[in-house]
This record gives structure tokens, sequence and C-alpha cells, in this order.
């Protein structure tokens, strides 16, 4: 009769490895059918060719998407050519960017019309973080960028690229494709960008 001393410490990491490929797998899964979901509600979103939505062109609600490196200062250039009918205006923020912030507001006690309010959500990415490694915080602060926009109802999302951005766009386009919200999305490539696209460019652009 021969006896076998099994080991604890194999069964236990043997365990987890198939506990990781499982959810792994079943979050694969589900990720694609949301992605084809998503991509036929677009088709149904925008076969309608006979719309009755108008935009309206006065006392439009506006989403700017705020970030560190230069990328708030270049929003701010840019919402100084904005007339008084974009006046009601949200701006959303990464926690963490407390410049962005004091900036916004400096902008704001200036043109000293309409409305406005600063909504936070998660660092989706630090600067100069690669994109796998990202994924997980996109993911959550995704989450927050859902219920900041359902909450502010934005006619227009405007960007340039900032990490944050990210999960605020595809979170507008989720709500305009599957026909809750009407959602126009303005991205402008950062300055500095001059021979390629930056990450989230390339990310809306694919």
């Amino acid at each position: 009769m021969q006896f076998r001393v099994l080991n604890f410490h194999s069964l236990k990491n043997g365990f987890q490895m198939v506990f990781v490929l499982f959810f792994s797998t079943v979050g694969l899964v589900l990720w694609t059918v949301f992605l084809a979901t998503a991509y036929l509600c677009y088709l149904v979103r925008h076969s309608n060719q006979r719309s009755n939505f108008n935009r309206r062109l006065e006392n439009i609600s506006v989403c700017c998407v705020m970030g560190s490196g230069g990328h708030t200062m270049e929003m701010i250039e840019l919402l100084k050519t904005m007339g008084p009918d974009y006046n009601r205006r949200c701006y959303i923020i990464a926690d963490t960017d407390r410049i962005s912030k004091d900036k916004v507001i400096e902008f704001e006690s200036l043109r000293g019309s309409g409305s406005y309010e600063i909504c936070f959500i998660p660092r989706s990415r630090e600067v100069g973080q690669g994109f796998l490694t990202a994924i997980p915080k996109t993911l959550y602060s995704f989450i927050f960028a859902l219920k900041t926009v359902w909450k502010t109802r934005p006619d227009l999302v405007i960007t340039n690229g900032p990490g944050s951005c990210i999960p605020v766009v595809f979170a507008a386009a989720f709500f305009d494709m599957i026909r809750l919200r009407d959602i126009v999305i303005i991205y402008e490539e950062s300055i500095c960008r001059v021979e390629s696209l930056s990450l989230s460019g390339w990310s809306y652009f694919f």
C-alpha cells in the first residue's frame, strides 16, 4: 500500500489559479457581451435619419473634462471663445487634481455669467502610466463617470485628452447609444501632440 502526501500549498495555489482564470473568463465574456450590445444600440440609435430631436442653440449644458499637465489651461482658452448660450457648465476633475479646481474657480469668477459646478471622479490614469495597468482604475472611475454624466445631463461634452476623460467620454457615448441622452462629444487633441495621437485619442479612434 502506498501513501501520497498532498501538498496544501500546491492545492491552494492551484485553487487560486482556477479562481482567477474562471473570473477572468467570466469578465471577458461579460465585456464582450457589453461591447456587442453597445454596438447594436449604436446602430439603432443612429439608423433613424428622421429623428425628431432638435438641438437647442441656447441654454446649453456643457461638460468639460479638465486635467493636469496643461490640459486645464488649454480647455480654459477654448472655453473663453464660447458665447453666453453655453451658460450651464459642469467641470469634471480627477479627485487628486486640486490645481485644476483652483484654475476653474478663477476662470468662472472672471467669466461671471451662467452657472457652473465642479464634480470629482477617481483618477483613472496617472501621467505616464501604461494602458494595461490603468484598466482596473479606469473601470472603477467609469462607474463614477456614469453617475456624474447621468446627474448633470450635458448636451455637449468637451475634452482634450487627459486620462480622466476616457471614462467620461465612454459614459456619455453609452447613454447616447442607448438613447437615454442626446449628447454631442467634441474631442480636441492637446496642442503638444504634433506627431501622433495621445493614448486617449487612440482609444476614441478605435
